[in-house]
């Protein structure tokens, strides 16, 4: 298939500058100004985090003014994500993180281009145009220097339509799975209300009267103690399966020797993540293992008052309220002492048994959804793969 160098078949390959830069603030209205986060699944959202800078500074930044139907690229931090700005959106601004790609829409349809940008071809191509410091960036020259196939332009339209179309079915799936989980936060809400400010006024009693809780420990150097036959269990465990209640298995194990260093936990116990960015991610086991100083270990808790899955539920959906009771640090932690002094509201135990019964149906709907979304993610890249070697 001809190819040809993108700065060839565009108006314009440019790119954003940050008002304060310029002496110049943002607005609190006024034209919208895009960064990297205001397009992070291929679509420009301008109803989320958006900036606004005022129509003076928008004029002022003519070089990185935004217009309908251009591309957006990342160039910064998070390489090659981009999306095509849609007919309908109001002329914008954007920083430096964000490269404009203006097409001459009579040579290259500015859908292929997005679509093309997001190729294996393409990646490669951008990921050997990186430049390495404290985040990593592409210069407006390697985007120039893209070498991009080149089908006739009703070829182009035509592959970018069916591209669009098996990705339109991916985000169906995706919006589906997410307004899944919003029904399980809303019926959890319907049945207990507020965990916190239990205005339902449930029974309530202290963590620590309920069940033992325990910090991990994590033999140093871990590589010393990997390699043996007893799983150490790590937040990767728990989010590679996409099971949202359960541990089933893990990816390293750990030597005997580490065992004195460590918390070793039944199937059946509960782990907690009690620091930084995973602060309140729990699941429950069902294998037995070790558990590094990352989690605390929920355990002994009376199951005929408590039962396990709406425990799970109920701390996942109050990570924020845990967040800001976390004494404050590098990190936020929850030592074992806040955890034991936290009064969980007890609702009948029959309630707490029908909410987890709806629970497991709703995660084996989830369940057979991943795998139709992940049959969806093949065939969009098998499709992408053929459209431009030019078989599709």
């Amino acid at each position: 298939m001809k190819r040809g160098q993108l700065a060839e078949v565009c108006l314009t390959i440019t790119k954003g500058t940050t008002p304060t830069t310029l002496g110049m603030n943002y607005s609190d209205s006024g034209v919208p100004f895009i960064r990297v986060n205001n397009f992070p699944t291929g679509v420009l959202r301008l109803n989320d985090d958006i900036l606004f800078v005022s129509e003076a500074t928008h004029r002022m930044l003519s070089r990185s003014v935004i217009r309908p139907r251009d591309v957006l690229l990342s160039i910064a931090g998070t390489i090659g994500r981009s999306c095509v700005v849609p007919p309908e959106s109001p002329e914008a601004n954007c920083n430096q993180a964000v490269c404009i790609i203006r097409t001459d829409e009579s040579v290259l349809d500015s859908s292929y281009l997005n679509r093309w940008l997001s190729s294996d071809d393409a990646c490669i191509q951008l990921s050997g145009g990186k430049v390495t410091g404290v985040i990593s960036n592409l210069s407006l020259t390697n985007v120039r220097n893209l070498q991009i196939p080149l089908p006739p332009l009703a070829e182009q339209k035509r592959i970018a339509a069916i591209l669009d179309a098996a990705d339109a079915l991916r985000a169906k799936r995706r919006e589906a799975l997410a307004q899944l989980d919003s029904l399980l936060q809303s019926t959890f809400i319907d049945m207990f209300g507020d965990p916190v400010t239990n205005p339902m006024g449930w029974e309530k009693q202290r963590m620590g009267e309920l069940m033992r809780i325990r910090r991990g420990g994590s033999p140093r150097p871990i590589e010393k103690y990997l390699g043996g036959t007893i799983n150490w269990i790590k937040i990767g465990d728990a989010t590679r399966s996409g099971d949202d209640l359960y541990i089933t298995s893990c990816a390293e194990k750990i030597t005997e020797a580490g065992l004195s260093k460590t918390t070793l936990l039944a199937p059946g116990s509960f782990v907690f993540a009690n620091s930084g960015v995973s602060l309140g991610f729990a699941r429950i086991l069902k294998v037995s293992g070790a558990i590094h100083d990352g989690w605390l270990a929920f355990e002994d808790y009376d199951r005929g008052r408590l039962n396990e899955v709406f425990l799970l539920k109920t701390l996942n959906g109050i990570t924020d309220h845990f967040r800001r009771i976390a004494p404050s640090g590098t990190q936020p932690n929850l030592n074992t002492r806040i955890m034991n002094s936290f009064e969980l509201i007890l609702p009948p135990i029959t309630d707490q048994h029908r909410f987890a019964t709806i629970v497991e149906s709703v995660e084996r709907q989830k369940t057979r959804m991943r795998t139709h979304l992940a049959e969806l993610d093949a065939l969009f890249a098998a499709l992408q793969h053929r459209a431009f070697k030019g078989d599709l």
